[in-house]
């Protein structure tokens, strides 16, 4: 039974599964259009609508609409952008009005322009307004042809020409030493505006190809790690035309870059750029007119694509059109589309890192269901599948590699239902009606043990758990087919099944993980029959069932780095077990005096917390001061339900816990 190479797949980059919430007009949105997301100095969330404006405190809205006031109150339900200024009040641009909106008063105003010239400002087209940090009472307001100073003190007002009559998508005010009194003003050409003279200069003028299609500046954001270089979102906002795609501008050498579908098709799957921001040092989202959010990777030059995905709850909004983004000061990232309201990238729900497999991609995780978990010399970690083979996560390049894809050639795959790697650098795979194989990763050889009753077979074709005790020697728990031992040195296996005329036969053929006991014996959780079991490898002889009835069916079995030992009965929960003369266990319980029961999977980390994959989510344990914490998907997991055996604790310190919808990554 031996077989040549194993194939498999190219290593290919998975990217990380975020898990993005969805509020919708159910959740209590008056207009499912985000045009503009603001945050100001209470930590409340302003989301500019077509419908008007609504004020999130993160668990209701507050809606103001034209509706809802009178005829000083909010003059258009339209809105396009905010600022906050010295007080606290928060300025609100609209299709047709200026507004203001009191803390005091808790309401909107109409805002009313004075002076000769103002029937002239009544019904103005309102694009972008900033407060003048350096200025306070200055408003700047962008309309069409038109960029206005406002003294709300004074209501003195002067107006600047923008070359063209353009509508100017973006102002900004420069924070850089270069530029220390000017503000970016961009059209289809981004301008310095020095406030001090009223200058415009060019920075940079977009190319052009139909004067129906505007390639505009729509947004930008400035680089955390250099303060004169800017990324800027270009494109025509309705998507028409060919131009356009994110452009990175240095403005102390001029000098751009251009990164769109022509020059990186592989990476950025629209023209048409709407918005950017940054999370983080390296991190900048950029949001698309079609195709959902990217996400930069400043220092790996890589781009992440998220868009709405019928088969992924965590995923984006059905609208995959990104009008509006925010990161708040939780850090949480807010994406507001072009019809189906907004949504969110929380860091709370990230602390897990979700990879699964989704039908129609041919990379990644090769199956959703995970079976089974290890480690070899390297740090790369294999994972077995119920019906996609085997697959090698590197951790480093967060790439997968996957193996003995021959097991889901049938239309009756084969299910892996145990992976362990051994001191000779070899994996030995269990499996569900096909037996066990030993895999070499170096070679590619493979050897598969089937059932039989020759030294090269083994007693039962359904495999539980493989482990080795002691080096050279292979131990394989089967459903019903006993213990089974196989050694390098004899290159054979010795089988110990129940005699139901010999008490020191294994008095159960249903059989778990197997472990050694600081006394040099095997102990083997049983069934419902035996619990657990004694083995003693020099003569050959099992114990009794050692705890029963209380006792009785072991799934989990595992030690910390102090040496104690902690096992999982199904109706008992969470014990630590004393191998003296004596058998004794203990029950674990939360601080309430729950017991812990539920464990399919369990892995200790650094800290000797464990971590139990349950059917209700995953536990986290200390056994010291009996605190529990239990997460579920809303932070990230991959569904409630983990599966049995498939948690490991690596040796870099990173917990993997597979269940059937794919597998969780996390520092604990």
């Amino acid at each position: 039974f031996l077989f040549g190479m194993a194939n498999s797949s190219a290593s290919l980059a998975q990217q990380t599964n975020y898990k993005f919430k969805s509020i919708r007009s159910s959740d209590g949105l008056i207009n499912s259009t985000i045009q503009a997301i603001f945050e100001d100095s209470y930590g409340f969330i302003w989301l500019g609508t077509h419908h008007g404006v609504q004020r999130y405190d993160g668990k209701s809205f507050t809606d103001f609409t034209t509706e809802d006031s009178d005829s000083t109150g909010l003059s258009h339900n339209y809105i396009n952008d905010f600022c906050e200024d010295e007080n606290g009040d928060i300025w609100i641009a609209t299709s047709i009005g200026l507004n203001r909106y009191s803390r005091e008063q808790d309401r909107i105003y109409h805002y009313r322009w004075k002076g000769e010239n103002a029937k002239d400002f009544d019904n103005l087209g309102v694009l972008r307004v900033i407060h003048d940090e350096q200025k306070p009472g200055t408003i700047w307001i962008t309309s069409r042809g038109r960029l206005i100073k406002l003294n709300k003190k004074t209501d003195e007002v002067a107006t600047y020409t923008i070359p063209a009559n353009r509508n100017p998508q973006v102002l900004v005010p420069l924070t850089s030493s270069l530029f220390p009194n000017h503000l970016l003003v961009g059209t289809t050409e981004l301008y310095l505006f020095d406030k001090s003279t009223g200058e415009l200069k060019v920075v940079h003028t977009l190319e052009q190809t139909n004067d129906l299609f505007d390639n505009r500046f729509n947004n930008l954001a400035f680089d955390p790690g250099n303060e004169n270089i800017i990324w800027c979102a270009t494109g025509d906002i309705w998507g028409r035309g060919n131009l356009g795609g994110l452009l990175r501008i240095n403005l102390e050498t001029g000098d751009s870059k251009i990164f769109s579908m022509e020059n990186r098709p592989d990476d950025i799957p629209d023209r048409h750029i709407l918005t950017v921001c940054f999370s983080g040092p390296q991190k900048l989202w950029v949001g698309t007119r079609n195709n959902g959010v990217l996400l930069y990777d400043l220092g790996q030059d890589r781009f992440f694509n998220y868009q709405y995905n019928e088969y992924d709850e965590g995923s984006l909004v059905t609208e995959n059109a990104i009008r509006s983004m925010l990161v708040d000061q939780s850090g949480t990232l807010w994406l507001g589309t072009w019809g189906d309201g907004v949504s969110l990238l929380s860091p709370a729900r990230q602390k897990f890192t979700h990879y699964k497999h989704l039908p129609g991609v041919n990379v990644g995780l090769p199956d959703n269901w995970i079976t089974g978990i290890t480690e070899d010399k390297n740090g790369n970690i294999w994972i077995g599948t119920k019906s996609g083979g085997l697959s090698r996560f590197d951790p480093v390049s967060k790439t997968f590699e996957n193996h003995f894809q021959e097991f889901n050639t049938s239309e009756d795959p084969i299910e892996i239902t145990y992976v362990y790697y051994d001191s000779r650098d070899n994996l030995w795979i269990g499996t569900y009606g096909h037996a066990l194989y030993r895999y070499n990763p170096q070679t590619g050889k493979k050897i598969h043990y089937p059932m039989g009753d020759t030294p090269h077979s083994v007693s039962q074709k359904r495999i539980s758990a493989v482990a080795e005790l002691v080096p050279g020697e292979i131990l394989i728990s089967t459903y019903g087919g006993g213990l089974n031992i196989y050694t390098y040195a004899s290159d054979a296996f010795r089988r110990f099944v129940n005699d139901p005329n010999d008490s020191t036969s294994i008095p159960d053929n249903q059989i778990w993980i197997p472990f050694l006991g600081d006394d040099g014996n095997y102990y083997v959780g049983g069934n419902s029959v035996a619990g657990l079991i004694r083995f003693n490898p020099k003569t050959e002889k099992f114990s009794e069932p050692l705890t029963r009835p209380n006792f009785n069916t072991f799934l989990i079995s595992l030690k910390d780095s102090k040496g104690k030992i902690y096992i999982d009965a199904l109706s008992f929960g969470l014990s630590e077990l004393f191998l003296n003369d004596t058998i004794r266990v203990r029950p674990l319980t939360d601080k309430a005096g729950n017991r812990i029961i539920g464990g399919e999977s369990a892995a200790v980390d650094a800290r000797d917390n464990i971590w139990l994959g349950t059917d209700n989510g995953l536990v986290k344990y200390d056994p010291e001061t009996r605190e529990l914490v239990r997460y579920d998907p809303d932070d990230g997991l991959q569904g409630f339900q983990f599966y049995r055996f498939a948690a490991h604790a690596s040796s870099s310190g990173t917990m993997y816990f597979g269940g059937l919808n794919g597998l969780n990554t996390f520092d604990p």
